[in-house]
């Protein structure tokens, strides 16, 4: 059950990413009706480059969720999911200009969480390939993403245990805000 309502959530994110990395790439997006969009512009620095399928110039309609393609008395809309050229590009030129940050790290900050004990949370990142080997290498048939919290042990007299660290799975989601979001060199000493 909750692997379906994870996957439920998806668009959303999907969506939430596209619409505001579009923008600072300095596309032109408007919402039409409910989850659907208009594309009036879309910058030639996203056009340009070798994704098989071409990025037009403007979209009538955009959705990211199936069950928006076609609506009754209004004209049908591009679905972008992984995959798709535009998403594709926006995520490509999104990563280009910003990796050197990612790579930097973040400190995310749970407000709902009042106690001051620090934690790492870290990704995995697995994957299974076949034995096909298509343009870009070997085909990825399945691609997982898990998290891990890492916590610092200690024993009843408060001493932190050096046997093994903790590896506890994720259990709460903390919410990034980008307000929140602090480069890891920034909190170094500069002296």
């Amino acid at each position: 059950m909750e692997r379906a309502e994870a996957r439920k959530l998806q668009p959303h994110f999907i969506a939430a990413f596209f619409l505001e990395a579009f923008q600072q790439l300095g596309g032109t997006i408007r919402q039409r009706e409910p989850k659907r969009y208009e594309i009036t512009h879309v910058p030639a620095v996203i056009r340009q480059g070798d994704r098989g399928e071409p990025i037009l110039r403007r979209y009538e309609r955009i959705c990211f969720e199936k069950s928006l393609i076609t609506v009754p008395g209004k004209p049908p809309a591009e679905f972008i999911c992984p995959g798709h050229p535009l998403l594709d590009a926006v995520l490509d030129l999104t990563l280009d200009r910003h990796r050197d940050l990612l790579r930097q790290g973040a400190i995310l900050v749970d407000e709902d969480d009042p106690s001051e004990e620090v934690r790492a949370l870290v990704y995995l990142e697995h994957s299974i390939q076949d034995g096909s080997i298509g343009r870009d290498g070997r085909r990825v048939v399945s691609r997982r993403m898990q998290y891990v919290e890492l916590r610092e042990e200690r024993n009843e007299n408060g001493e932190e245990r050096r046997e093994s660290s903790s590896l506890t799975p994720h259990s709460s989601l903390l919410t990034p805000h980008s307000s929140f979001l602090i480069p890891h060199s920034s909190l170094l000493p500069t002296g």
